[in-house]
């Protein structure tokens, strides 16, 4: 009766990792967009499909200037 359980549990902590890996990944390529000075942020939140306010957060934490949004 545990097998189904537990596989169920590993199956959701997976997907749970992989998709913080996802989400990881897009902030990097956001910050190496942001890094190149040549896209407006709306550019670089369509491309990576990472929200405005993210990207703001991202120069915030890299402090990143001359960025248009």
């Amino acid at each position: 009766m545990r097998g189904p359980v537990i596989e169920t549990e590993a199956r959701r902590i997976l997907d749970e990792g992989i998709a913080m890996g996802a989400k990881e990944a897009q902030e990097r390529i956001a910050l190496k967009m942001l890094s190149t000075g040549k896209l407006e942020v709306k550019e670089i939140s369509d491309y990576t499909g990472l929200e405005i306010e993210k990207i703001d957060e991202i120069m915030r934490v890299h402090k990143l200037r001359g960025i248009t949004a």
